[in-house]
This record gives structure tokens, sequence and C-alpha cells, in this order.
């Protein structure tokens, strides 16, 4: 990875600080109770670690409209809940955030009901698809994906130095889909929810804003689905995703490093080529014993005598060569163990002596 593709990750900050002061006061006496449920409820789940905040927020939504109705749906209850679970942080919930959520779920729940309604869709498919991009969206809006999306532009800006189309067989824009595609289910692990609202960003910008559009912008945001499915079917995107899908291990890595170590990832390769440097000083330095383990000389050669005299009486009693060939076989394996039982107390004692070596030691 060069450093270009490495800037684009060191410039995302790892939260964005919406500012203000935030509307929500959680009781938190019983959150690590909550978490822990929420904790076991995404294992169980069988859900990727990187996927749990996203599907608890869909999971939740759903619950919310199977006990109450759209017009009863209260915004703050909702993201207090997401608090308390730990995924949103509380100070990160400002008053502009929290209007921005409840728009955003209102948005996504209008547009639902007309698809439905005008275009026939089918209602589960059309649930969750929409239930998927508002999910994405929630999370946008409190500023948790913006080093996810520093993270897609890096894996885009490799998947296009590493790639090549076949000439004169897509157009840049459908090259541009693949490889969002392609970046955000292989190296992202992400839902295809995230690629449809990075292209809806860029498409489709209006969707985000104030505008009385939603109506006719909902069957287009309906229309991404069977867009990115047309995508996913291609025999060339199968072909991409066998190719790219054991690089994509890296991109969490990296990811995670980021996270971990807040960009500053150039402190952590110094630190790694000190560690390295230390290690391999420190084991020149290092005491390299080397001893001779004594055994029981006398207990080996009785029990040698023994061995070889089984062995003589059974090759008068081989009546094949397979015979004699098991019984010499058998002579070797006894002849090891003896050899191992003969050692063993001067092992013991060897290990005992080692133990009490301050120093590193290398046998």
């Amino acid at each position: 990875m060069d450093n270009e593709t490495l800037s684009l990750l060191y410039s995302a900050p790892t939260y964005t600080s919406v500012g203000g002061i935030s509307p929500m006061r959680c009781d938190f006496r019983l959150s690590s109770f909550i978490q822990t449920y929420e904790h076991i409820r995404n294992i169980i789940g069988f859900q990727d670690e990187h996927l749990w905040r996203t599907h608890a927020i869909e999971r939740i939504v759903r619950r919310y409209i199977k006990l109450y109705s759209s017009e009863r749906f209260v915004v703050e209850t909702f993201l207090e809940e997401l608090v308390i679970g730990g995924y949103f942080s509380e100070n990160a919930l400002t008053r502009e955030c929290v209007t921005r959520v409840e728009k955003a779920m209102q948005k996504y729940l209008a547009a639902y009901n007309f698809v439905v309604r005008v275009e026939a869709a089918p209602r589960r498919q059309a649930y969750y698809w929409f239930l998927g991009l508002m999910a994405v969206e929630i999370e946008d809006i409190a500023g948790l994906l913006d080093q996810q999306k520093k993270s897609l532009q890096a894996s885009i800006s490799v998947l296009k130095n590493r790639l090549q189309f076949p000439p004169f067989y897509f157009s840049e824009e459908e090259k541009d889909i693949f490889l969002l595609l392609l970046a955000t289910r292989t190296f992202l692990k992400k839902e295809v929810a995230f690629a449809a609202c990075i292209l809806m960003e860029k498409q489709m910008p209006a969707w985000f804003k104030s505008t009385d559009e939603k109506e006719s912008l909902s069957l287009q945001v309906w229309g991404m689905r069977e867009t990115f499915r047309h995508y996913e079917r291609h025999p060339l995107y199968k072909e991409l995703t066998r190719i790219t899908r054991p690089h994509g291990t890296v991109m969490i890595v990296l990811e995670r490093l980021v996270n971990t170590y807040h960009m500053h990832l150039e402190s952590v390769h110094v630190k790694t080529e000190r560690v390295l440097e230390s290690l391999y000083n420190e084991l020149k330095e290092k005491i390299r014993h080397k001893e001779i383990i004594d055994a029981d000389i006398n207990y080996y050669n009785k029990e040698l005598e023994k061995i070889w005299k089984k062995l003589e009486d059974d090759r008068k009693a081989a009546q094949t060569a397979f015979d004699a060939s098991a019984a010499y076989q058998r002579a070797i394996q006894s002849e090891r163990q003896v050899a191992g039982v003969a050692k063993l107390p001067h092992v013991i004692n060897f290990v005992k002596n080692i133990m009490e070596i301050e120093e590193s030691v290398v046998v």
C-alpha cells in the first residue's frame, strides 16, 4: 500500500464531535448488564463484530415499530437504548443530531410505505432494504462512519491500482460501482446498504437534504437494490471477489489498528521496529545453555537385554517375512521407550535447574 493511500487513513478522525451539549441524560446503572445482553445477542445471531451496531439499530427499530406506530415513535428513547447498550456515545448525540435522526427515520418509513403502495414492491424485501439504509444513515449522522469512509476510499484506490477491467466493456460509472461494491463487501465486510448510501451521496445528494422530491427519489432508492443485485450476479464480480477476498484481512486489521491507536500509526511503526530490534539484539546476548542429559545406564542395559531376547524368540516363531519385520519394529519402539524412561529422572532435574536460572535461556 502506497503512502498516498495510507494518508487517506491518517487524515480521518476516529470519531466526530458534533458540538453542542447533549440532550441525552441516560441512566447507566444497568448498562453493564444491558451491554452483556447485547454482546450475547449479537454472538447468538452469528453476526460479524463490525456489523453489531448496524444490526442493533435495525433490530431495535423493528421492535419499536411493532410496539408503537410511527407517530408514537419516541426517538430519544430509541437513542437512549443504543447509548446504554454501548453502541453510541452520549456526548455525540446533540440536539441537532437527535433531530436529524428523527427526520431520517421518518424519511425511510415514508419511503417504504410509498414504494409498497405505488410500486407494489414486496413488503418484506422493501422493509429490510429501507431499514438497512436507515441504520447506515443514523450511524453517519452520529459521526461513526468517518473512518470507514476513509478506509473505503483507500480500498478503492488499492483496487484501481491492482485491477484492470476488459477494455471497452464497462463504462467508467460501471467500473466505479464494481469497485465500490467489491471494496465494501470484501475489504470492509459491510452490507450492501453501506455501498448504496455512498453511491446515493454521489448520485442523489438531494435525498439527504430537505426537499419536496422525496417520493420520486424513493423510487430511485428502491431501484438501487436491484442495481446492486445485478452487479453481484455478474460473473466478473464473482471472479473479482474470489481474487480479492484473501486480501480483505489486511484492510480489516489496518482499520482496527487505526481505531486502536487513534491514527498514530507512525508511532506504532516506530515502536514495532524498536521491539524487533531489541529482540534481535537481546537474542545474541542470551545464554545458550548446552548440557548433555545423563541416563540410567544399568536400567537401560538390563531392559535392552530383555528386548533382544524377546526379538530372537519372535523371529524364530515368525512364519513369514512380514512377521519378522513386525517383530523388529516392536523391538525398536520398545528400545526408544526404555531410553526415555532411563533419562526421565535426569530430565526432571535439568528442568528444575533451568527454572532456577534468572536470565533468559535458549536450550
